[in-house]
């Protein structure tokens, strides 16, 4: 019988279908009886208190119990000694004793001498494993340096990289006999962002590989193909180290599929979460090989819309390598990214074996698989895969995820086609049904609205009153700001209409018919994502399925009438979301505790509550659509939402009002710090006329989040004597190491004025020739030398076009940057490891319009000559202004010249 009939029905008497207003759809019972039954109609009521303080009770010990298992589920780390361990294990405590001789060196910017260290450092370690090596393996090295230049879109843009004496370390494992000229590739890099020591971005990546060789030269048996380890020394300068190494060294060409290493955060589980482009062979060969699988095309698919500030080397191997590949990374404990913090201690026991073992067991299958020379029918394809919560993992074709979404979503449309006709003798039915389908389908999206206007509006008060990112140490805070909150709004939405729309309704009625109208959401949306064909409509597959499959099955296997045991009928919904919920909290927990640390460095141009709000209530969005009606089959709903109003409210004051919602720490254990970045500059503007003018020097406090310098300028006498940025010539004038104004509006930002930089040595811009080329074009051929990484800002004057450089592919494009800019800008990345014997040259072809006079200026070019490592890195005036910063903050300080020619 269908499942309908058990929840509409009424005993005893012929159904009514229709609504009051129309006689139709009309309860037997008066408004009246609701005190008694705290339901309209027949049946017995549910307590609304204990119903739904018990269920954010089950969905807290789900959140709970995801955190407690992503924390403390780790294989036992190994140790050298053991005697239980074979020499082809891997040994974690071996990988902690390399890092820890990394650590010694420091921070390794590219054109350190801490980064030439880090290169011998590893050419050694490699000699030795070399020289341990089992007979059937040969261990080729070389230390690849590298001149290029390339294009890449990211989220600035078109932005250009150039790279002279750049170094890759490169090992190709092969057999002796017989070596195979197809391989597999193994990615990490060695250099460091700035001021960090770099822990997990990327060096326990890089110890990691030196343990899988290590391990690899102990088989007595040869591998089928090839296995090459790049150690490039330049991820960190917009991915130059990699694509110095596919484009020009001779063994890329016989790399047949890559594994790239990366890091966001440190420790945790290793997560796959980029995979491709197709080749669905290389996702089949990770759930074939890893013990313990984390992966998600899920988390592929927002990676890859660029919404997250980063890329890697991926990217490298993919576009200019034409390769397939996997892109694994740390996410956990993304506070310490990028930062002094990045240190070991951050990396929990068993977190490096576990990625160890995934790793080495990977490379083996890859290695050995037929597919790596011959994919065949694997070679195309989009494959649907994650794994549920670390357990296991399921994987199917995009063309099998089809026919799967689209013939649940005709199962559940053919069971509304039999309602509407009246199969089985429907209580509603034709018109009547298909008119208050409509409305819960409309209540129902204007409960999600609801949801995302309240977690809105909250937001953007906290931002007003500057208690934005409240959340950043203490997550809790998101309990009664963004999950209590929405969900007390939409208890309060459903008793209004309950007691208006509904009033003389059948409590049961509502709730199949709300039944029906939340998996039509949920079918509609399917349908949607399949045709845009989007691999994780798998997540809408599941609430879809299950709720369809248990609730109609189990309702015409037991034939009870619900409305006498409404509590079986709970534990059933419940039940039939349980799987869908569970793994929602798990992505929901993962991408949220990303996204919070990412809100550290975001810049001053998104409002980091916002965001936040919105991705933590998002599993609050898709339950309310199964637990809503219970509202209607409830009695106390006044009284729970007047609970749960006073947590909030108590919550929210404690936020605006204590300690409590300052959103940074000073314990190391949280790391939880505000980033603070202060460049010390100075800047020279050489005019057309040949005339020099020295202009005022600051220290610039470059703002990485939107809270900014609010609690600076309160605890701290930094900014004491600061003015806000300035906004003159191109990219504003301002030393930006990356083209991220669009992100960080100078503007917004501060400077406090500071001695001019003295013994500094100017990066030289020099006009080498300026050639006509055509009627109206000309080509203008520059040389450009200073420090290790430099970078310029192309500005032409109006009238003037840029069409051609001899750079990348010659096609010059611009990058974002400010509305107030009329002009477009260019921008052009330069660094070196080795200082070039030759300054590094280029050309720019323009075109002149008609009613401009070249002679009265073609274009500014800002050089910017950044400091980044060495004695030059900080001046003393830098130093004392970053002993004053509080504990709460985790310093970045480096200084830079600026020369503005006009030409």
């Amino acid at each position: 019988m269908d499942e309908t009939k058990f929840l509409l029905r009424q005993r005893g008497a012929p159904p009514k279908p229709g609504f009051d207003r129309h006689n139709e759809f009309k309860n037997n019972s008066s408004p009246n009886d609701d005190k008694k039954k705290g339901l309209s109609g027949d049946g017995q009521a549910l307590d609304g208190i204990t119903i739904y303080l018990l269920l954010i009770i089950f969905y807290g010990f789900i959140v709970f119990f995801i955190h407690f298992r992503q924390n403390n589920s780790f294989p036992s780390p190994k140790f050298i000694g053991d005697p239980q361990n074979s020499l082809t294990d891997f040994i974690e405590e071996r990988v902690r004793k390399n890092l820890n001789e990394f650590m010694k060196l420091g921070p390794r910017v590219t054109g350190s001498a801490a980064n030439l260290k880090a290169k011998d450092l590893i050419l050694t370690t490699i000699e030795e494993i070399r020289v341990g090596a089992k007979e059937p393996h040969q261990i080729e090295v070389d230390n690849q340096i590298v001149d290029g230049d390339f294009a890449i879109d990211f989220l600035v843009g078109h932005l250009t990289s150039v790279y002279k004496n750049i170094n890759n370390i490169i090992v190709n494992f092969s057999r002796k006999d017989n070596p195979s000229n197809h391989s597999v590739l193994v990615n990490c890099h060695y250099d460091t962002f700035l001021s960090s020591p770099g822990g997990s971005d990327d060096t326990v990546s890089c110890c990691v590989m030196l343990e899988m060789l290590r391990s690899f030269s102990q088989h007595t048996e040869p591998f089928k193909n090839n296995i090459i380890f790049l150690f490039n020394g330049a991820e960190e300068n917009i991915l130059q180290a990699s694509h110095g190494f596919i484009t020009k060294h001779p063994w890329g060409k016989t790399i047949k599929a890559f594994v790239n290493l990366e890091a966001t955060g440190a420790g945790g589980w290793e997560v796959v979460f980029q995979t491709g482009p197709e080749n669905p062979w290389l996702v089949r060969s990770y759930i074939k090989s890893v013990k313990y699988p984390s992966a998600s095309v899920f988390n592929q698919e927002i990676f890859q819309t660029g919404k997250i500030p980063g890329d890697t080397d991926f990217r490298i191997f993919r576009d200019y390598g034409n390769l397939a590949g996997l892109d694994i990374a740390h996410i956990k404990n993304g506070y310490v990214y990028h930062t002094k913090n990045d240190l070991p201690r951050y990396i929990q026991p068993g977190s490096i074996q576990r990625g160890g073992e995934n790793l080495m067991n990977l490379v083996e299958t890859l290695v050995s698989s037929p597919q790596l020379v011959n994919p065949g029918p694997e070679k195309h394809g989009t494959m649907v895969f994650y794994d549920f919560i670390g357990y296991f993992m399921v994987s199917y074709p995009m063309r099998m995820a089809i026919i799967l979404n689209l013939g649940i979503s005709s199962l559940f449309l053919l069971t509304i086609f039999r309602k509407i006709v009246g199969y089985n003798t429907a209580e509603i039915k034709g018109v009547v049904y298909v008119r208050e389908l409509v409305m819960a389908v409309i209540f129902l999206l204007l409960t999600w609205t609801l949801i995302i206007i309240t977690c809105v509006v909250i937001a953007l008060l906290l931002t007003m009153l500057g208690r934005e990112m409240s959340w950043f140490t203490n997550t809790f805070n998101l309990i009664w700001l963004y999950i209590l909150p929405p969900l007390t709004s939409v208890l309060s939405l459903h008793l209004i209409l309950r007691k208006t729309y509904y009033k003389s309704t059948n409590g049961w009625q509502v709730e199949g018919i709300f039944y029906d109208g939340n998996m039509l959401l949920w079918v509609m949306l399917l349908v949607t994502l399949t045709y845009f064909k989007i691999a994780s409509a798998y997540m809408v597959l599941l609430w879809t399925l299950f709720p369809l499959l248990i609730i109609s099955r189990t309702a015409k296997a037991l034939k009870i009438n619900f409305k006498e045991k409404p509590v079986i009928y709970v534990i059933l919904k419940v039940i039939s979301v349980l799987i869908p919920a569970s793994y929602t909290i798990y992505l929901t927990y993962n991408l949220s505790m990303l996204i919070i640390t990412v809100m550290g460095r975001c810049g001053t141009e998104v409002k980091p509550d916002i965001p936040v709000s919105i991705i933590v209530s998002f599993p609050v969005l898709l339950l309310t659509g199964y637990h809503c009606s219970f509202v209607y089959i409830s009695r106390n709903i006044g009284k729970l939402i007047l609970i749960l109003s006073a947590i909030s409210t108590t919550g929210i004051l404690a936020v605006l009002f204590t300690p409590y919602g300052f959103p940074f720490s000073t314990s190391l254990q949280d790391a939880s710090m505000q980033r603070v970045m202060l460049v010390h500059f100075d800047r020279n503007d050489y005019h057309k006329s040949g005339e020099k003018v020295e202009k005022e020097s600051y220290v610039w406090y470059f703002q990485l989040d939107h809270h900014g310098s609010k609690a600076l300028e309160k605890y701290s006498t930094v900014f004491e004597n600061a003015s806000l940025a300035p906004c003159d010539g191109a990219y504003c004038g301002m030393p930006f190491y990356f083209p991220v104004l669009h992100m960080i509006d100078s503007r917004k930002t501060l400077q406090v004025p500071a001695p001019r930089l003295t013994n500094y040595p100017r990066s030289s811009v020099n006009l080498v020739s300026k050639d006509k080329t055509g009627v109206d074009t000309f080509r203008l051929t520059f040389q450009i030398e200073g420090s290790d990484h430099i970078t310029n800002f192309v500005f032409p004057k109006p009238g003037v076009k840029l069409t051609r450089w001899s750079l990348e592919d010659g096609d010059p494009l611009p990058i974002k940057t400010l509305s107030v800019f009329e002009r477009p800008t260019y921008y052009i990345y330069y660094s070196h490891e080795i200082k070039p014997v030759k300054p590094w040259q280029f050309s720019l072809t323009v075109q002149i319009d008609k009613s401009q006079n070249p002679d009265d200026g073609i274009l500014d070019i800002s050089v910017v000559g950044h400091y980044l490592h060495g004695e030059k890195m900080q001046t003393p005036f830098l130093s004392q202004l970053l002993k004053k910063l509080p504990e709460w903050t985790v310093d970045i300080g480096v200084t830079a010249t600026i020369d503005y020619h006009e030409f």
